[in-house]
């Protein structure tokens, strides 16, 4: 299952690898959220939502107990580091190249933009469908 989304960030991050942790965060809810509404359903999902981060500090941040050496951060947000340790969570590491998010977040070239929407299952098509409006001159 995959999933892309763009929203502005809660909370106030005083490093880069903070606000990715905060990403993550976001991410990580709305995967085991879903993974509960399937549930709800009846669907049981056997593997853990699987959050692809391109930032070594906020997987790292995610990946050990506790804030560490970092004096600022928001404290609820600490829930993601007990989900990776229990496994609901998994966290890799994403490289930017192949990475589909940046078509969104970069400045990048079309050739670039078309290889991310294809690693994130697009196709591109060519004409107009029959239920197009149409443009007329006068």
């Amino acid at each position: 299952m995959a999933r892309a989304t763009s929203t502005t960030q809660g909370v106030i991050a005083l490093s880069s690898g903070e606000s990715e942790f905060y990403a993550a965060v976001k991410g990580a809810s709305v995967g085991l959220g879903t993974v509960q509404m399937l549930l709800d359903m009846g669907v049981h999902v056997a593997k853990p939502v699987k959050l692809l981060v391109d930032a070594t500090a906020g997987i790292g941040i995610a990946s050990r107990r506790g804030v560490g050496r970092i004096r600022h951060i928001h404290t609820p947000a600490l829930w993601l580091q007990r989900a990776v340790h229990d496994g609901r969570v998994l966290m890799d590491k994403v490289h930017g190249k192949v990475n589909p998010a940046d078509a969104g977040t970069k400045h990048v070239d079309a050739k670039a933009i078309q290889g991310m929407w294809s690693l994130a299952g697009f196709v591109v098509l060519a004409g107009a469908s029959k239920r197009a409006l149409k443009a007329t001159l006068r």
